[in-house]
This record gives C-alpha cells, sequence and structure tokens, in this order.
C-alpha cells in the first residue's frame, strides 16, 4: 500500500474499521501514519461529519521519495506538491 492509498484510506472511513478489515489496532494504524507523515482526521471527525459539520480533510500531504543514496542507506526525498 502506497501513502497516498492510505492517505485516502484514513480519510474514507474511520480508523477502527479499518484496523479490523487488516486484523491490526486503531493504535498501530495511527502509528503507522505518524510514522510515514500522513494526516489523520482529528478526534470526532466522524462524529461531526455524520452531522453535516465536519472540517474539510487536510490537504497537508508531502509527497515522499525513497531512495538509497551512494553508501546503501535509504534516504527520503520531500517532493513539493
Amino acid at each position: 500500500m502506497t501513502r497516498e492509498q492510505l492517505y485516502e484510506l484514513v480519510w474514507s472511513e474511520p480508523m477502527l474499521k479499518i484496523a479490523a478489515r487488516y486484523d491490526i489496532s486503531s493504535s498501530y494504524m495511527a502509528r503507522v501514519c505518524t510514522l510515514l507523515n500522513v494526516p489523520r482526521p482529528k478526534r470526532g471527525y466522524w462524529a461531526k461529519l455524520a452531522v453535516g459539520k465536519a472540517p474539510p480533510q487536510s490537504h497537508h500531504f508531502l509527497k515522499l521519495d525513497l531512495a538509497m543514496n551512494q553508501y546503501g542507506q535509504k534516504v527520503v526525498d520531500i517532493i513539493q506538491s
């Protein structure tokens, strides 16, 4: 799964449902999002969305390019979109 796919997934339904589908905990999902710098809905987003008062989706999403440097170490390049 790419970061972009994860981003679309966490903004499509609550993390509890996603985590249950993949048989993992929602806290693990949150940690993965944090490690990959994927913004996720704030607490209460889904309840507010249900009554039509949800804030807009976060678009502060940096694309990262994972590459290997000359020493064989993984490096991450940030690509502005």
